[in-house]
């Protein structure tokens, strides 16, 4: 979907990379910045689109054009490849752990 087919809403704000927190301008008016510190989190979601801002941002800095494909313009594929390459990891993670506590549990009751 390009985003000239989905109008903004009007309740949409601008979003920024700041380089030390997100900055949120409102169409009425007034930028509120929310510092980094306060959004780290382990969503993989999350994670994804503060790389991609700051991606975005050091682009512009720099003056390069946001190739689609890239960091700074990734693709919906590019996403959902991110995203699943993560819950994947997490599943890994969880499936070892209850063979491992299974196994433990075996062992204690033999």
């Amino acid at each position: 979907m390009r985003a000239s087919e989905y109008p903004v809403p009007d309740y949409a704000c601008y979003v920024w990379h700041r380089g030390d927190g997100l900055a949120f301008a409102f169409p009425d008016g007034g930028t509120l910045v929310l510092p980094l510190s306060k959004l780290e989190s382990e969503a993989p979601g999350w994670k994804w689109l503060l790389a991609t801002l700051a991606a975005r941002r050091a682009h512009a800095q720099t003056q390069q054009r946001s190739v689609i494909g890239t960091s700074a313009r990734p693709t919906q594929q590019m996403l959902e490849l991110a995203l699943h390459a993560a819950s994947g990891l997490e599943r890994a993670t969880s499936v070892d752990e209850d063979i491992f506590s299974q196994a433990a549990e075996e062992t204690s009751n033999a």
